[in-house]
């Protein structure tokens, strides 16, 4: 990734470089000391970002299954390559405010979106770097907004190899590196006192057990959570179990269980009177992981690849049992 920015002294607060005369926002440039890591889950990329921007103690598997993205599966019909993107965000803002963060949400834009509306939510985003906090977009892909220049903002790329996609830069008022394909969400990303440890936990562990359990209350038709997801995949492999969405999606997927997998042994570090339960769902946890990143192989028999996506419901389902038995340690222990 191309970094411009300044290297942050031990200690100081998050620098900013400034360029140029402050004569009006279009006269000067600014970008904040931010970086987008290089996941695959590109949302969990930025928030990796915004943590350390913040100095934040937080380790990756607690930021993955601490905002309850690890234990996330989000399956279409047609394994669309969307899945990772279009699913209900509010739990997610929910659980990161636990972390430390608060996403304000500043709103969702089309091509078709006038510029009156284009013109505030810039204001918004240019005031926010201004006063030295990260912002983020959805288009596509997530990624960390840097900070402007005098021609629009400056936006990250989640992965070093692709310079093209998506663009690395937002001109003002147009959006024109888009194109017509524009549907996105904006975001300033604050930092706020963490829950406690304890409630973290709960509500992370909560949040996965609803997943399960209510699975249409966090997804967007056709879409399917969980045990719908899978459902969704088995009955697509055969006509699209070679296809980009399919190796996305596994792709994305396997990496939020990995990460799960080593949050539940963050937890057995944490709470010992639940290592028994929560090494095991660590354990199975890893195993889904490894099992999703085997069936993102576009070459794999469908035969082959249905009989192991069908395996991996079986155990996802199954880990229920695990949560709910650290979940009701938690409420009376």
């Amino acid at each position: 990734m191309h970094r411009r920015s300044l290297l942050k002294a031990a200690g100081a607060a998050p620098a900013l470089l400034v360029v140029g005369m402050p004569v009006g926002w279009a006269k000067k440039g600014l970008e904040l000391d931010v970086f987008q890591a290089q996941f695959e889950t590109t949302l969990l990329g930025v928030m990796r970002g915004v943590a350390d921007y913040y100095r934040m103690a937080l380790s990756t598997a607690t930021l993955f299954g601490g905002t309850g993205h690890g234990f996330l599966l989000n399956i279409s019909p047609t394994i669309e390559p969307a899945g990772p993107y279009v699913w209900n965000r509010s739990h997610f803002s929910r659980l990161a405010k636990n972390l430390g963060f608060e996403l304000e949400d500043l709103g969702f834009y089309t091509a078709a979106t006038p510029e009156p509306e284009r013109s505030k939510v810039e204001a918004r985003l240019l005031e926010a770097l201004k006063e030295g906090t990260p912002c983020s977009l959805i288009n596509m892909e997530n990624q960390l907004i840097t900070g402007y220049d005098e021609t629009g903002f400056l936006t990250a790329g989640p992965w070093p190899g692709n310079q093209e996609f998506p663009p690395r830069h937002l001109s003002f008022g147009s959006w024109r590196e888009l194109g017509a394909e524009i549907h996105m969400n904006f975001y300033a990303i604050h930092e706020v006192e963490a829950a406690p440890r304890d409630q973290m936990v709960h509500e992370s562990l909560a949040y996965a057990v609803d997943l399960i359990e209510n699975p249409t209350q966090h997804t967007h038709a056709p879409f399917g959570i969980a045990q719908d997801g899978y459902d969704n995949w088995l009955a697509a492999i055969d006509e699209y179990g070679s296809s980009h969405g399919n190796w996305w999606n596994a792709v994305v997927w396997g990496e939020c269980h990995k990460y799960a997998g080593e949050y539940l042994a963050e937890i057995a570090q944490w709470l010992p009177a639940v290592s028994g339960p929560a090494g095991q769902l660590s354990r199975d946890y890893a195993a889904i992981g490894q099992g999703l990143i085997r069936a993102s192989n576009r070459e794999q028999p469908a035969a082959e690849k249905k009989a192991l996506v069908s395996n991996l419901r079986t155990q996802e389902l199954a880990t229920r049992d695990g949560l709910l038995e650290i979940l009701a340690f938690l409420r009376t222990g």
